[in-house]
């Protein structure tokens, strides 16, 4: 018998005709090639459907979704998760780009995990041109101690149990830019109050931090800071966390320190 489909990467994309195809590549060339790729598209107005159709054609694993008009990440992702019928959640953005064991690594460990962990990542390159790249690690957080979470960053990449993010119901899009910017940490954030998280401590994501298309592009930096501060804050209170955040903007981000300790939380 052929073995069971657990994973489904899914692609958000909006416009990115250009660069999609190093992050499809980097799926099919994947050690694991046991997956669905799903591509959802916030109603690009660029050839990407073409793209798509190209890959289509040689590949039956792949499919294509197209918004009926442009909502943002949260709508995408959440139209996702409605498509979405394997156990995991791998979320690829459209212009980074996967290690080729990143869903061997991600599926043999989160096998091993409980069914109380909704999320697994690795450490990432975050290139910021072709030639300068800095390796980011993370480290594994806990719903008894999820106070901590309130000073990370984002993780990658997001390795998600897709059952965990149905009890959770999915992304939010209901915050004052409708659910356009930081999925990342608000869906971390809702996960939390119920799941732990995994972290493996390989390389297995590269993301892209010099295509002038991201939606962190400077212009919508002040929206983050408004955002992570806001939700920091009410995450803080609804937590009861003792350690007090205390926020400062380093190279115009948001960063968030405590004032005294969470691991006690």
């Amino acid at each position: 018998m052929p073995e069971e489909n657990k994973v489904t990467v899914v692609i958000p994309t909006y416009n990115r005709a250009h660069l999609i195809h190093k992050a499809i590549d980097s799926v099919l060339a994947q050690t694991h090639q046991n997956w669905n790729l799903l591509i959802i598209d916030d109603a690009s107005t660029d050839h990407t459907i073409e793209i798509i159709e190209s890959y289509h054609k040689q590949y039956d694993q792949i499919s294509y979704f197209c918004m009926p008009q442009n909502m943002g990440i949260g709508h995408v992702l959440n139209k996702a998760l409605q498509l979405v019928k394997t156990e995991f959640l791998l979320q690829l953005d459209s212009d980074d780009w996967l290690e080729e064991k990143c869903i061997e690594t991600l599926l043999k460990a989160m096998e091993k995990e409980p069914h109380s962990t909704a999320l697994c990542y690795g450490n990432h390159l975050s290139w910021k041109s072709k030639y300068r790249k800095k390796l980011r690690r993370s480290r594994s957080f806990y719903s008894d101690k999820k106070c901590i979470l309130l000073t990370a960053n984002s993780v990658y990449p997001r390795f998600y149990r897709t059952s965990c993010l149905r009890y959770v119901n999915g992304w939010d899009v209901n915050d004052k830019f409708n659910g356009r910017h930081m999925e990342d940490l608000q869906i971390m954030f809702k996960l939390i109050e119920h799941f732990n998280f995994h972290w493996i401590d390989e390389h297995l994501y590269n993301l892209s931090r010099f295509n002038r298309e991201r939606l962190t592009k400077r212009e919508n930096i002040h929206k983050y800071n408004e955002l992570r501060r806001d939700l920091v804050i009410k995450k803080q209170n609804e937590w009861r966390c003792n350690c007090i955040p205390k926020f400062k903007n380093t190279n115009r981000w948001l960063k968030v320190f405590l004032k005294s300790s969470c691991e006690k939380e």
